[in-house]
């Protein structure tokens, strides 16, 4: 027999046992798989489905905004800032044993490598420490610093078994954080390094950002000066060794 044109069923008579009539065991029902396709690409049947649904997927959809709304206001907003310094490939001289020094030569490959390396020097701890110094980011608890205790949890962490404890070291729990939160990239084709930090608060970030910035370039006049010091020493002492030679035939 046929119900509502969609399923058919059939009946499973079992086979008797010796001295018992035969009776129905079970029956089976199959579904008319052309009809059902049938009806699911029937806009009419679908649109009427959903509208007898409609509480069901407006719930659905008031449950979802909700849930949205309390994760955007448990999850803190972050924000990026970026510092960009043009490095000059001109500014590198290398000292080698002539009195003059010889500025870098054309060479691509040279001039990237030196950019890279400018880089890598941004991102290194040499620079990164003296940032988190000056700014304090090791007291920062979301660069691991610990938070301040007040009140009950003060008293309370008082009494705790390993209260006297030394303190860790905040420092390197600060670079740590800012290895994950500082990206230095160079540009391609370019000789613009991108320094790119992620904070909580968009003014922390660019306070890093350019923190990291200016401390790069004041270790670039420091390395600068430093080699004008030797150079001029250099060139002192090979200065008065021509003096020598020259003093040496007078006084024979």
């Amino acid at each position: 027999m046929k119900l509502s044109g969609m399923f058919t069923t059939e009946t499973v008579v079992s086979e008797p046992e010796p001295g018992q009539q035969p009776r129905e065991r079970r029956r089976v029902v199959r579904a008319a798989a052309p009809e059902i396709v049938s009806r699911l690409t029937d806009p009419v049947w679908l649109a009427r489905t959903l509208w007898a649904r409609k509480g069901l997927i407006v719930l659905a959809a008031v449950v979802g905004a909700v849930l949205a709304a309390m994760a955007s206001l448990m999850v803190p907003p972050r924000y990026v800032s970026t510092a960009q310094l043009f490095i000059d490939p001109r500014d590198l001289r290398v000292l080698q044993n002539e009195v003059s020094p010889n500025a870098t030569g054309g060479d691509p490959t040279s001039i990237t490598s030196y950019l890279e390396s400018q880089a890598r020097i941004i991102a290194s701890d040499s620079i990164k420490t003296p940032v988190v110094q000056s700014l304090g980011l090791d007291k920062d608890p979301e660069f691991g610093g610990e938070a301040p205790r007040s009140g009950l949890s003060q008293l309370l962490w008082g009494w705790l078994p390993g209260s006297g404890a030394p303190s860790r070291d905040g420092l390197v729990y600060a670079l740590a954080v800012l290895d994950k939160n500082v990206s230095v990239r160079r540009g391609e084709r370019t000789f613009v390094i991108d320094i790119a930090v992620t904070a909580r608060e968009a003014d922390k970030a660019a306070r890093i950002a350019n923190a990291l910035a200016e401390t790069y370039l004041e270790n670039q006049a420091t390395v600068r000066a430093d080699a004008a010091q030797r150079a001029t020493n250099a060139l002192t002492a090979r200065l008065e060794e021509l003096r020598n030679r020259l003093r040496r035939p007078a006084r024979g």
